[in-house]
């Protein structure tokens, strides 16, 4: 209830008061509805494109991107490797032989995955095969004693497991 000050005493004025409370009702209404009125939103289009070209360009073109480097082998690593190689070499062209009567042609067709071992054939199906470096090439003929690969493999195994 309104108290007695506010209320208006003859009828001309009370009019007056009800069309100033419809008029701010109006206005409270109008402003109300111009804060709920949706903004324009600002386009990201012209940030996004330039954004989304260099992105692509630096994952096609990275300067800072380096190919990672294989490990490097100790020595007795590498003993391992070789002798290994030279094992699996031995075991797959005697598989080949065995299974067609002739030696391969090359390695890669005794064994499907490369080695790092030569493969020479000699006449009257003798074959050699060498792999290492230097001093350290182990060379084993298909009729000669076959190279003591435990002998080379199991300390190197030891000495990798420690």
């Amino acid at each position: 209830m309104a108290d007695a000050a506010k209320k208006p005493s003859d009828p001309s004025s009370a009019e007056n008061w009800v069309d100033e409370i419809v008029a701010r009702n109006e206005e409270s209404k109008a402003r109300q509805k111009a804060a709920n009125a949706p903004r324009k939103q600002r386009s990201w289009l012209p940030v996004l494109i330039p954004l989304t070209a260099a992105c692509v360009a630096l994952s096609i073109w990275n300067p800072g991107r380096r190919e990672p480097e294989p490990p490097k082998l100790t020595v007795t690593e590498r003993q391992a490797t070789t002798a290994l190689g030279l094992e699996i070499a031995i075991e797959a062209v005697e598989a080949y032989r065995d299974s067609t009567g002739k030696l391969p042609a090359s390695l890669g067709d005794a064994f499907p995955f490369p080695l790092n071992v030569e493969f020479k054939q000699l006449s009257n199906g003798i074959y050699t095969l060498s792999a290492g470096t230097g001093s350290k090439r182990v060379t084993y003929r298909s009729n000669g004693p076959r190279p003591g690969m435990d002998a080379i493999v199991v300390p190197v195994a030891e000495e990798l497991l420690k």
